[in-house]
């Protein structure tokens, strides 16, 4: 595989959740993850297997986390991720300022995806 990302001496990781997949695809090494907080398991093994070509076991974890990758990037980071880290009982403290909360709408997206990944 030609890597078009990277040469001896550089690297590129993916820093958008949603194109980790593609991009690794393509010869990124890695990600610098918003995801990973929450379930850094299901984010490491797609990522490990992405380096060892199992394209289809990747794929599979990219599309199951699909949903929770666009529902943590509602609002301007972090404050969905914080927001879900709180629900999922890792708690990590509230939004600073000048961040506030998330809106009701949000809030009622992230608790829906809470109940999908935590069930």
């Amino acid at each position: 595989m030609i890597c078009i990302f990277c040469t001896k001496n550089f690297a590129v990781y993916s820093g958008d959740d949603l194109l980790t997949y593609p991009m690794m695809c393509m010869g990124a090494k890695g990600v610098i993850s918003v995801t990973a907080n929450a379930y850094p398991n299901l984010v490491s093994t797609m990522c490990d297997c992405i380096l060892k070509r199992d394209y289809s076991n990747s794929i599979r974890i990219h599309n199951h986390l699909y949903n929770l990758n666009v529902g943590l990037f509602l609002d301007v980071n972090p404050i969905c991720i914080k927001y879900y880290m709180n629900l999922i009982g890792r708690g990590v403290g509230k939004t600073r300022l000048p961040l506030v909360e998330p809106t009701k709408k949000i809030k009622t997206k992230l608790e829906r995806l809470k109940n999908e990944y935590e069930n």
